[in-house]
């Protein structure tokens, strides 16, 4: 079986255990990781994603769900930052940044 995720508005299910995930995408791991498949991962809880970097090529990490921008004075802002409309994104100041790097 491949891999099994569903993204929903506000919750993800990633039904796909580590090992599966670094074959589908060719990635390694930087540090070990444990991760069980789960069905309702909310915004700003840990899920595995995979990057890219010049350095250490293709790896999975874990990384919080959400977008703190840098005006936000705590990480609370990241569970209300989960969508953007892609025709609008480059005027929000929350997204602005993000998606000019």
């Amino acid at each position: 079986k491949g891999l099994e995720y569903k993204v929903m508005c506000g919750r993800i299910v990633l039904n796909t255990d580590t090992s599966k995930l670094l074959k589908q995408f060719r990635a390694g791991l930087v540090e070990p990781m444990e991760w069980q498949p789960r069905f309702n991962i909310a915004p700003t809880q840990l899920l595995p994603i995979v990057v890219s970097s010049e350095r250490e090529g293709r790896v999975l990490r874990m990384m919080r769900w959400g977008l703190v921008p840098a005006w936000a004075k705590d990480d609370a802002m990241a569970s209300k930052l989960i969508n953007c409309r892609a025709e609008t994104s480059h005027e929000k100041p929350s997204f602005r940044g993000p998606f000019a790097e």
